[in-house]
């Protein structure tokens, strides 16, 4: 990202993206780290109680999500300059530069 000094990367495998300055080498202070949101599964149980009648149960089991980025490209046009971002879970996010920083983009719903 010349025009911005910047240059992205991230590991394999890794829900992080580091970023340095491209003319110094200096690496920046904020990462940009992808937030997973928990998924929640609803479970019943049906269980028939001494009268043969029908008790359901019903139970939120939430399991946590580990996310990693997939691919990432940054788009430098003056209208846009934005990162942005694809992951395993299935969404696309973008970051945006501006005054020396990437901000979070308005997410669409995807």
């Amino acid at each position: 990202m010349p025009e911005i000094d910047k240059v992205a990367y991230f590991e394999e495998g890794s829900n992080k993206i580091s970023l340095f300055t491209l003319s110094t080498g200096e690496p920046c202070p904020k990462s940009l780290v992808l937030d997973s949101k928990n998924l929640i599964v609803n479970i019943s149980s049906v269980k028939k109680d001494k009268n043969g009648k029908a008790l359901i149960k019903k139970k939120d089991l939430v399991l946590p999500t580990n996310i990693r980025v997939l691919y990432m490209l940054y788009i430098g046009d003056k209208k846009y300059k934005v990162l942005v971002i694809s992951s395993s879970d299935g969404i696309v996010r973008g970051w945006k530069f501006h005054q020396g920083a990437f901000i979070k983009a308005t997410q669409p719903d995807n």
